[in-house]
């Protein structure tokens, strides 16, 4: 620390980043597989980051599978999808999503979400996870033939889906009543 080789911070130490960016350089086999060891001891998103600070792209694809970072960082989820490659599952494409209407690009995030839903093999309780979100957003945007059209679309998905992933999304669908004023 002293040296300035590390710093301190308030939730620990960490590399300075030019010796960091020398170690990388010099030896970055041998941190792939210190990165790769030690992942299950950072929180996913330290994870994240250091899995593109090494490139380990396969690893990053499986963390953005059991996270999302749309709201925290939408456009660190972007540049790690990129990164990542390859095909999305549900989770990693729904936070792309999400990460995309974050940022403004809502026509992009729409598509995306809607082909999302629609995948095959879902349980009605992950399409209707998808489709509160979208109902609720949408209502909030007073976008509400859009809105309509993602109701239409979760209806028959209702029946199958557990108490809760129902309940869930008729709370969200009330957004849409209250705003219509119905």
């Amino acid at each position: 620390i002293k040296a300035g080789f590390v710093q301190e911070l308030e939730a620990g130490l960490r590399l300075h980043p030019m010796t960091a960016e020398a170690i990388f350089k010099g030896y970055l086999e041998a941190c792939k597989v210190v990165v790769k060891s030690d992942l299950p001891c950072l929180p996913l998103r330290l994870q994240a980051e250091a899995c593109e600070n090494v490139g380990l792209n396969t690893e990053l694809a499986r963390i953005l599978e059991t996270a999302q970072f749309s709201h925290e960082d939408p456009e660190a989820m972007l540049r790690w999808d990129t990164l990542a490659g390859g095909e999305r599952g549900v989770q990693r494409s729904a936070g792309v999503g999400w990460s995309l209407w974050t940022l403004g690009r809502e026509e992009e995030a729409l598509k995306l979400l809607f082909e999302t839903a629609a995948r095959p093999n879902l349980s009605p309780d992950d399409r209707l996870s998808i489709y509160k979100n979208m109902v609720w957003v949408l209502a909030q945007k007073h976008d509400f033939a859009e809105a309509k059209k993602v109701e239409t679309l979760a209806e028959p998905y209702l029946t199958g889906a557990t108490l809760e992933g129902a309940g869930r999304f008729l709370n969200n669908l009330f957004l849409l009543y209250f705003e219509l004023g119905d």
